[in-house]
C-alpha cells in the first residue's frame, strides 16, 4: 500500500466514523434514553446538578431531530422537568430563577400547541374537546400542565410571593385544568400538592385559604398513602400538609406525620424519585427540630 493510498484511507475512515457519530447523536430514541439516564443520576450536589443539565442538552438535540410532534413534546416535556430540578437543586436565586422561567416557557409552548393559549380562560367547549384527546396526548397535554405549573411555582417563590401574586391565578388555573380533564392523580396528586401549597402561602387578602390548603392538602396525603402508614410516598405531601397542620394548631398531628416519614425506608416507599424523596426527609428532619 503507497503512503498515498494509505492516507486516503485514513481520511475515508475517518469520514464515515464521523458521519456514522453524527447520525447516532442525531438518533431521536438514543438522545431521549441518554437523557433519562443522565437524569436518573441527578442529585442535590455540584455533580447531581450537572447530570440534569446534561439531560437539559441532551432533550434539546432531541427536540431538533423530532419526527413527529409526540417526539417533540416528550421531548420538550423532558427538558421542563430538568430546568425544573436544575433550579430546585441551587442555591443561587438568579438560577433559579432562570431555571424555572425557561422550564415554565417550553413546558408552556405544548400546553399552547393543543390548543390552549391561556389557562385562565379555557371554555367548555375547549374543556370537552381536551378530554376527548386519546389518551397518550392528554397524558403528554396532563405532564405539560404539571411541569408548567411547578415551574410557575418555583419561579414565585425564588422572586417573592408578594411580588409574584399576580401570576397566582395563572398557577391556580393550571393545576385546576390537570384536574378537570381527570388526571388528578399524576405525579402523586401533584395538582392538589401544588393548589394546597398556593392557598396555604398565598395571603389570604389576595385568595389565600387554609380551608382550601386543608382540602387539597389532606386528599394528596389520604389518597397516596404509604401501605398500612400516615404518610404519603410523596414527600412534599407531608412535609407541605405538616406545615398547614402546624399552622392550624394541630401541632402533634403535624409532628407525628413527619415523625412516621423521616422513619420510612425510601426504597421501599417509592423508588422512582428517590433523589426528592431522600431530600424531602432530610427537610422534614429538620422541621422536627425547630418544632
Amino acid at each position: 500500500m503507497t503512503l498515498k493510498l494509505a492516507r486516503e484511507l485514513f481520511v475515508a475512515v475517518g469520514a464515515l466514523v464521523a458521519v456514522t457519530g453524527s447520525a447516532q447523536a442525531a438518533d431521536f430514541a438514543t438522545l431521549v434514553n441518554e437523557a433519562k439516564v443522565a437524569y436518573e443520576a441527578r442529585g442535590y450536589d455540584a455533580a447531581g446538578r450537572l447530570q440534569a443539565e446534561r439531560a437539559v442538552d441532551l432533550y434539546k438535540q432531541a427536540m431538533a431531530v423530532a419526527s413527529n410532534d409526540a417526539e417533540k413534546f416528550t421531548s420538550m416535556i423532558g427538558q421542563s422537568e430538568a430546568q425544573y430540578f436544575v433550579g430546585n437543586s441551587t442555591d443561587d436565586n438568579q438560577v433559579k430563577i432562570e431555571r424555572h422561567l425557561a422550564g415554565l416557557e417550553i413546558a408552556d409552548a405544548v400546553v399552547k400547541a393543543f390548543g390552549v393559549q391561556d389557562v385562565t380562560a379555557v371554555a367548555e367547549a375547549d374543556l370537552q374537546r381536551l378530554k376527548a384527546l386519546p389518551a397518550d396526548q392528554l397524558a403528554l397535554l396532563g405532564e405539560a400542565l404539571y411541569y408548567r405549573g411547578i415551574n410557575l411555582g418555583q419561579w414565585g417563590a425564588a422572586n417573592g410571593v408578594m411580588a409574584s401574586l399576580g401570576r397566582w391565578p395563572e398557577l391556580r388555573s393550571t393545576m385546576e385544568l390537570i384536574v378537570n380533564i381527570n388526571l388528578k392523580n399524576i405525579h402523586e396528586y401533584g395538582a392538589f400538592r401544588t393548589l394546597g401549597r398556593g392557598y396555604f402561602k398565598v395571603p389570604g387578602m389576595f385568595g389565600g385559604s387554609n380551608k382550601r390548603a386543608e382540602k387539597y392538602l389532606s386528599e394528596a396525603v389520604k389518597q397516596t398513602l404509604a401501605a398500612g402508614q400516615i404518610f404519603s410516598t410523596n414527600g412534599y405531601n407531608n412535609i407541605y400538609y405538616a406545615e398547614l397542620l402546624k399552622d392550624l394548631g394541630r401541632d402533634q398531628e403535624a409532628k407525628d406525620l413527619l415523625q412516621a416519614f423521616v422513619n420510612s425506608q425510601v426504597l421501599a416507599v417509592n423508588p422512582p424519585s428517590k433523589q426528592e424523596y431522600v431530600r424531602a426527609q432530610g427537610e422534614a428532619a429538620d422541621l422536627l427540630a425547630q418544632w
